[in-house]
């Protein structure tokens, strides 16, 4: 080990212990090599695996009919009061953006072992108020997540909310349609034609965001289309 890397370590070391990080999803103290929850959150967590079996999945089953999709990819179960949802929680509203990087991070690990390969991933967009007040996309932060894993890039402002639209998390699937139709188009046409696109979010309940989205970027002239979240909410 290097003087360097000693020095380093120790600094970490003392950092730790007096400024320790927590876990976001039971609050207990992290181990200097936990990031963001511990190992036991982590054991916990609700995995989909819809990575396993992407043409026949509840998420797949929830753009049946609607949106045609390759792949349908979710990496967690999302219920009322789980964990899963304090930390999604966190990355929206309490400024934990490296949050979304993470869970990005850990399913991207998952989809580059089972070869999955796509040309470019898109978030879901905000709107820009909403995105000035929060100071980012958790969206985006997912998809930089998978980008760095899977070695593929991911584009921001391919997609953009031109019309502020209220909190979508208590409507049903109509509701949402009507409030979303003709509040999303799309910036960069050209860099999604003939391409094999990732359209990423953060939890899909009724999946009519994605749907919005992904018909422009189907409209716009994509190959084939695929969608990934952090989570799939139970039914």
């Amino acid at each position: 080990m290097s003087q360097l890397k000693r020095i380093h370590d120790y600094a970490n070391d003392f950092l730790h212990l007096f400024f320790p990080e927590y876990c976001l999803g039971c609050s207990q103290v992290l181990y200097k090599h936990e990031r963001n929850i511990c190992l036991a959150c982590y054991l916990d967590m609700p995995k989909a695996n819809y990575h396993n079996n992407p043409a026949d999945n509840a998420l797949n089953t929830k753009f049946r009919g609607r949106t045609p999709l390759r792949f349908a990819l979710a990496y967690l179960l999302y219920r009322k009061g789980s964990a899963v949802q304090a930390m999604i929680h966190k990355l929206k509203y309490d400024g934990e953006r490296d949050m979304g990087v993470y869970f990005g991070q850990l399913y991207g690990q998952d989809l580059r072992e089972k070869g999955y390969h796509f040309d470019l991933i898109v978030p879901v967009p905000l709107h820009p108020h909403k995105k000035q007040s929060r100071g980012y996309n958790q969206a985006a932060a997912f998809a930089e997540g998978l980008a760095q894993e899977l070695n593929i890039p991911f584009d921001e402002d391919v997609l953009a909310k031109h019309i502020f639209t209220k909190s979508q998390t208590k409507k049903s699937r109509w509701e949402r349609w009507a409030g979303l139709e003709s509040s999303i188009g799309i910036k960069k046409a050209d860099l999604v034609q003939a391409k094999h696109i990732l359209l990423v979010d953060d939890v899909v309940t009724t999946g009519s965001t994605l749907e919005m989205c992904g018909q422009e970027l189907l409209n716009a002239g994509c190959a084939s289309l695929s969608v990934a979240a952090i989570a799939n909410a139970a039914d």
